[in-house]
């Protein structure tokens, strides 16, 4: 199930607390705790649907979550083994990844909701809703957009990222920023030392294209 637009114009109608509430509930029930046998990452539930076996679900993360050496690595879902479908990509050239999680039971069963990528970039000022498991310990809290084309010499990858004013710590990478309509503007990839409330972020963008590789999903 999807919240839509409509749904989001209402409740910003009905006043700051029913807005918040939504934009957490939205967090809450979307964002999930990546995990394999030394790290902890977060990620975000961007497909859900009945696969022969139970529920297929399909997680945008951070590709240094998801990869290691170029091979994706034995992640579990909130406790959970997989992926049991064995598909993960992610970009060349960003710090972005998906992944297919097999729950073994049915898609009614499974209370992860599905968020929105959204189509349009976030603007320097704009304020988000982030969510994630640094340190392993689910952690909610609102961020401000501060760049939007952001180019790293010393990353993996150059970018262009997009930074917030954002607080993170380990275990946060892959976990999303929510714009005013609960949709994924980005995701959580690394943090700085020198400046540890600014977050860097890879783009809704560069998820949609590597989730564009699972062209059956739609994303």
């Amino acid at each position: 199930m999807r919240t839509s637009v409509a749904l989001w114009l209402l409740l910003i109608a009905f006043g700051p607390s029913a807005y918040d509430r939504a934009l957490l509930w939205n967090a809450d029930s979307t964002v999930v705790r990546l995990e394999d046998a030394k790290n902890t990452g977060s990620g975000v539930v961007i497909g859900k649907h009945t696969a022969p076996g139970g529920c297929l679900l399909l997680i945008g993360t951070a590709r240094h979550v998801a990869e290691e050496n170029n091979l994706p690595r034995p992640l579990h879902l909130d406790g959970n083994a997989g992926p049991v479908s064995g598909r993960a990509v992610w970009a060349a050239s960003a710090d972005s990844a998906v992944v297919e999680f097999l729950m073994p039971t049915p898609c009614k069963q499974v209370a992860y909701r599905v968020a929105l990528v959204s189509k349009y970039p976030a603007r320097r000022g704009d304020k988000v809703f982030g969510a994630g498991y640094p340190l392993g310990v689910r952690f909610f809290s609102w961020g401000t957009i501060s760049d939007v084309e952001l180019l790293l010499s010393d990353y993996f990858t150059p970018g262009p990222f997009t930074t917030a004013i954002y607080p993170g710590a380990p275990g946060h990478s892959g976990g999303p920023l929510f714009n005013g309509f609960g949709q994924v503007v980005g995701l959580v990839v690394a943090g700085t030392e020198r400046a540890p409330m600014l977050a860097i972020l890879s783009t809704a963008a560069q998820l949609r294209t590597v989730a564009k590789q699972f062209p059956e999903w739609e994303i």
